[in-house]
């Protein structure tokens, strides 16, 4: 089941062979792991159905009263989802309160009124009665900490300690950063909304000027690394001696402590070093280099070819996001099935205890929900591999341009679905086998810490988890590559892997020289896309009247929260932009690889292509 498809294409003299389209190649794959995974996803749906039915996410986080009761959840507290400690002691602004005995309460006393804490005695709690006597009756001003805690209210000092006392924090002071962090981000919300798509708009440009001038642009990036190495080892220099009077000094670890003059002069040579070494490389590699950037504007050109690679990233980034979402919901609804063994005095911890069955549902869980977000990228990497091989094999027309269905990342999708699900749940079901493995040694490594601690077994779990983490990267590297394949030759899994690996050795040079270039651009295109996105968000929640003014609604208290969540949308946009470069460049590579295996010639292939295999196999500059 699953076996390849041979396909001859043409070469040279194409008029004298059969042509076959690259849609005909295809036929079903690993039949048996498409099943399996079917078969998973049923089960899967099964005990999702389960965790909607018998969880509750509440339970992870709501307070627990003394009784042992989660507040606003269980049956006698359904009516009462806050936690308030009552006191022991209220006398003339002093505070004490019993926190071993908290209990749950409909509303936070003084929540809404205004008013200094101290002035005001508000609503009787009498429950508190049985906790603290009846001293512990009358209530004090509170705050809703998280929407779930009433916290002393912090415009009293001395409420303050007992606010620290409850959590460990000062609350006081680390209350209110917190909740101008949040506030801050959704106020500036229009800002973020127009960063979004601000971030789409540069993606579509820096592709543009790849398509270009992409060798001006690599050129630019090495002079600006040199720059900034040379420029960063300067300032390690001529401070190092400052360094060891600073205040960070004494936090460094006692080995290092004492030797940080030494340590930062050091660091200012590798820097000069990693400098020297990118002038170095760009001057051996100059003619590569050249080649790479040729083929990274072809890679662009087959991308604006078709349009609809263009909108691809913009979609999987909000499909993989909804769906992360609905899988962590789930899995928190299952984590919520288990029974609470040692609810913690002061309210807020709490233990869980799993029974055999509920371990195993968990580690099922994760398994398959590790996979569906495998299959998801792994999808999406063969449409891209699809729509780039399209391309690819796209005769020139009379113009020297290649005409390219309008279609192509539907049928795509058509294809990845219809024949090959089987071999794309194969390669899914690795990367999401060692992703659980990383999460039970990780699981291993924290019930360690808590318990013994052994140094021993330590050690080993950190051995393990490296071992795993890069198998990992390695089979993540493979499949990329052996999904290009399947897209092409519509061979199987393990087939595509093992001629991916062949494929990799004899192009060995391109290879390295291609994902080289590609890596400095996405590296410069993923920092400038991340600081504009974070730049014009600090300059607009500053500048601008409706976000500075502080009677405004959409009033910005701390600039930098909702900054800092505009570079990671920018970086996550740029990064999918890259993805799909990245993949479009490395599908035409191979392509004229295997036209090159078969002696086929690669009459579609691009001048820029054949250039840079040329060159890759020379080594660089011949």
């Amino acid at each position: 089941v699953g076996g390849s498809m041979h396909f001859h294409h043409v070469g040279h003299d194409h008029d004298e062979e059969e042509e076959v389209s690259l849609k005909s190649r295809h036929g079903c794959t690993d039949v048996p792991c498409c099943l399996l995974f079917l078969l998973a996803l049923g089960a899967f749906s099964v005990l999702y159905a389960s965790c909607l039915r018998r969880g509750n996410i509440g339970r992870l986080y709501h307070g627990i009263d003394y009784k042992g009761q989660i507040c606003g959840i269980d049956e006698d507290v359904a009516e009462q989802p806050f936690l308030y400690w009552c006191p022991s002691s209220m006398t003339q602004g002093s505070l004490e309160l019993n926190l071993n005995k908290p209990i749950c309460v409909a509303h936070c006393p003084g929540a809404t009124t205004a008013g200094p804490a101290s002035s005001t005695l508000y609503s009787i709690q009498p429950e508190c009665e049985v906790v603290s006597g009846p001293e512990g009756v009358a209530s004090y001003k509170t705050a809703v900490l998280m929407g779930r805690y009433c916290i002393p209210h912090s415009e009293n000092g001395q409420y303050k300690e007992m606010a620290k006392k409850i959590t460990g924090l000062q609350l006081g002071s680390w209350k209110k950063v917190l909740m101008d962090l949040l506030e801050s981000i959704p106020a500036a919300w229009p800002v973020l909304l127009g960063v979004f798509f601000m971030s789409i708009v540069m993606g579509y440009i820096y592709l543009a000027l790849l398509r270009h001038c992409a060798e001006p642009l690599i050129w630019l990036s090495m002079a600006l690394s040199v720059v900034g190495f040379g420029l960063l080892g300067f300032y390690l220099w001529k401070n190092a001696a400052a360094f060891r009077s600073s205040e960070f000094s004494d936090a460094l670890p006692e080995g290092v402590h004492g030797n940080e003059e030494t340590i930062m002069r050091v660091a200012a040579g590798v820097f000069w070093v990693l400098a020297c070494l990118v002038v170095f490389l760009g001057c051996c590699f100059r003619h590569s280099i050249e080649a790479a950037s040729a083929c990274v504007e072809v890679a662009c050109d087959a991308m604006f070819e078709m349009p609809s690679l263009l909108i691809a990233p913009v979609i999987k980034a909000l499909f993989k996001g909804v769906l992360s979402f609905i899988l962590l919901y789930g899995f928190l609804l299952l984590y919520s099935t288990a029974d609470i063994s040692e609810p913690g005095g002061d309210g807020l911890s709490r233990s869980f205890e799993f029974g055999r069955e509920q371990y195993y549902a968990i580690i099922y869980y994760m398994v398959v929900s590790f996979w569906i977000l495998a299959f998801v990228t792994a999808l999406y990497q063969f449409v891209l591999a699809y729509a780039a091989a399209e391309y690819y094999y796209t005769p020139y027309d009379h113009d020297d341009e290649k005409d390219v269905t309008c279609c192509i990342l539907c049928e795509a999708v058509h294809m990845g679905v219809l024949y090959h699900t089987g071999s794309l749940a194969f390669g899914s079901l690795l990367i999401a086998l060692l992703m659980t493995l990383q999460k039970i040694i990780e699981y291993a490594e924290h019930k360690n810490e808590e318990t013994a601690n052994s140094q021993v077994i330590k050690c080993i779990l950190c051995c393990c988890a490296c071992c795993v983490h890069c198998c990992k990267d390695v089979v993540q590297f493979v499949n990329k590559n052996a999904y290009i394949d399947i897209a092409i030759t519509s061979h199987n899994f393990c087939e595509a892997a093992r001629e991916a690996v062949a494929m990799i050795v004899q192009l060995g040079g391109a290879m390295a020289i291609l994902n080289g270039a590609t890596f400095v651009f996405t590296v410069f295109g993923a920092a400038v896309i991340t600081l504009a996105c974070g730049a014009l968000t600090y300059v607009v929640a500053t500048s601008h009247e409706a976000f500075a003014n502080t009677e405004s609604a959409y009033q910005v208290g701390i600039p930098l929260a909702p900054m800092a969540v505009s570079m990671l949308l920018g970086f996550l946009v740029a990064l999918d932009f890259m993805h799909v470069f990245d993949m479009t460049s490395d599908t035409l590579l191979y392509c004229y690889g295997i036209d090159l295996h078969s002696g086929k010639g690669g009459y579609t292939a691009p001048a820029a292509l054949k250039e840079l295999v040329h060159s890759g196999e020379h080594g660089g500059d011949p």
